[in-house]
C-alpha cells in the first residue's frame, strides 16, 4: 500500500528531528506515533478511531505544530 510507504516518510523525518538534530534524542516510537495521531485531519462527523480511516489523515505538518504547542 502507498500509505505504508506515505507514512515510514513521516516517521523517518521524525527520527532525522529527533535524534539526527538532536531535538530529542530520547524519541520513542511510541512517542512518534502520538504525535502523528495528535496531528491527523478529522471530520467532525466520523467518530475516531474507526475502520476507513483510522485516527484521521496524516498531516504531517500539523504533527510538527502539535510538537511545538
Amino acid at each position: 500500500m502507498l500509505s505504508s510507504g506515505i507514512t515510514a516518510g513521516a516517521v523517518c523525518q521524525f527520527l532525522n528531528w529527533g535524534i539526527v538534530e538532536e531535538k530529542d534524542i530520547s524519541l520513542t516510537a511510541n512517542q512518534i506515533k502520538s504525535y502523528l495521531i495528535r496531528g491527523g485531519i478529522r471530520e467532525a462527523a466520523l467518530s475516531y478511531p474507526n475502520n476507513k480511516w483510522g485516527y484521521g489523515k496524516l498531516d504531517v505538518y500539523n504533527s510538527f505544530q502539535v510538537l511545538k504547542g
